[in-house]
């Protein structure tokens, strides 16, 4: 009876043994998955920081190039100072009330953008702003 005792307690201690060495396994292989995981998030991060950055510069390029055409042009146009644009925040999903369940309501076409202009009002505008011509010489 006593050999028997034993040899459970030995076969528990063995089985208790094998499944802390499993758990221990699982648990270092999901610590190394998690640290691919933000290995390649940092990897994205860092690409996507670059090429925010490119965009930018490309922004000052045309912003430049915009100013050096007006400027041709005989135009006058506004100084613009860059600034860095705020990332926009996720759209809040609107309250529904739980009497509807009917699913999304309908939602109006977004208004057509008031200040896009084709060039030759572009230019009138622009000109507004072109300070008046010296008189004539007498």
């Amino acid at each position: 009876m006593e050999a028997l005792k034993a040899q459970m307690q030995r076969d528990f201690e063995a089985q208790l043994l094998a499944q802390q060495q499993a758990w221990a396994a699982q648990q270092q292989a999901q610590q190394q998955a998690w640290a691919a995981e933000r290995e390649r998030m940092q990897q994205d991060l860092g690409q996507t920081q670059e090429a925010s950055q490119q965009n930018q510069m490309q922004l000052a390029l045309a912003f430049q190039f915009m100013q050096t055409l007006g400027s041709q042009m005989g135009l006058s146009p506004p100084q613009f100072t860059q600034t860095n644009i705020p990332a926009r925040a996720a759209t809040p999903t609107p309250p529904q009330s739980a009497a509807s369940n009917d699913g999304p309501t309908e939602m109006s076409p977004s208004p057509i953008p008031q200040n896009v202009w084709s060039p030759p009002h572009w230019v009138t505008y622009m000109q507004q702003f072109q300070h008046p011509p010296p008189p004539p010489p007498s």
